[in-house]
């Protein structure tokens, strides 16, 4: 959903379907609006591992920035998945990936627009509060 004409469509979908004491439960990354993205076209290691099928190989993911759209607050990336055995390259896999950003205000004007409500927010699975230390944008959503 890279537009708002889509985020509304998906959230009054949501909305329409729930019963009428349901509750819709929305889990948001929070932007991370301090760190600076590596540069368009670089790759990162983000993961490796060892598979308990094979631990004579190892796979490390990547990920590659190919565009950023800061008007709309979207960025297009390729994820790369290199699997090694005995330190050579033996297979690699690519998946493109697509995000999109959002900010606490976005995110509470959507839900007015779609009809909901908030009823609790946290910042963590442990429902933790949202402040400005929080990794997730957790919304507990009703009907209006």
């Amino acid at each position: 959903m890279y537009t708002v004409t889509d985020q509304v469509a998906a959230l009054k979908t949501a909305a329409f379907h729930l019963q009428p004491e349901g509750a819709l439960v929305l889990d948001v990354f929070f932007p991370k609006w301090t760190s600076n993205p590596p540069p368009i076209g670089e790759e990162v290691l983000e993961h490796e591992w060892t598979p308990k099928s094979d631990p004579s190989k190892i796979v490390r993911q990547y990920i590659r920035r190919e565009s950023a759209d800061k008007i709309h607050q979207t960025t297009r990336s390729t994820f790369i998945y290199r699997i090694y055995e005995g330190g050579k390259l033996i297979q690699e896999e690519t998946a493109p990936f697509q995000t999109s950003s959002y900010s606490y205000p976005h995110l509470r004007a959507l839900f007015m627009l779609a009809g909901l409500v908030v009823v609790e927010e946290y910042g963590s699975f442990d429902r933790m509060p949202l402040d400005n230390n929080s990794d997730q944008m957790i919304f507990v959503l009703r009907k209006q």
